[in-house]
């Protein structure tokens, strides 16, 4: 028995399937090992970019939160400024009143950057501006019922809009 399990061990084909084993077994779970890492290196990358942007994205609601914050606070002051009062309150717009509201505003504006202009609308459609350059106005748009009634909703509040609500463009 113990000249044919001597035998048995020693052939060739134990030999090749055995060798076999003995090398290819640790380099299979080193394989396995490596792919684990790689993987675990991956979904820990991806989880801190989640992470990173999603930072990100509360640090930049955070800013327009507080930049619409800082507009409505100027849009306070604008109101109560008291040549912006006339205007709004002028029974005939002349361009000396008209101007007159442009400086209120600009004064108010003196102290922020980042506004490019303000317009303030009579009930008439009159208005005084503080951007340069010619502006359209589109006055049918600004006479409907849906384009109102968001000014309206706020009850003398501010409504912070690209390109007037789409009734102004350059």
């Amino acid at each position: 028995l113990k000249r044919e399990l001597l035998k048995f061990t020693s052939s060739p084909t134990y030999m090749l399937n055995g060798g076999l084993g003995i090398v290819f077994g640790p380099a299979v779970a080193i394989i396995g090992i490596i792919t684990a890492i790689l993987i675990t290196n991956a979904r820990t990358k991806r989880e801190h970019e989640i992470r990173e942007s999603e930072t990100v994205m509360t640090s930049i609601a955070g800013s327009i939160e507080s930049s619409i914050s800082s507009y409505k606070d100027l849009s306070r002051l604008i109101m109560l400024n008291d040549r912006v009062i006339s205007f709004l309150r002028a029974e005939d717009v002349d361009p000396g009143i008209r101007n007159d509201a442009k400086y209120g505003v600009m004064d108010v504006l003196n102290v922020c950057n980042g506004v490019d202009s303000v317009f303030i609308f009579r009930n008439d459609n009159e208005y005084a501006n503080t951007g340069r350059g010619e502006y359209i106005v589109d006055y049918d748009l600004m006479g409907s019922n849906e384009w109102q009634s968001k000014f309206l909703l706020l009850r003398g509040g501010a409504l912070v809009t690209m390109n007037g609500n789409d009734a102004i463009f350059r």
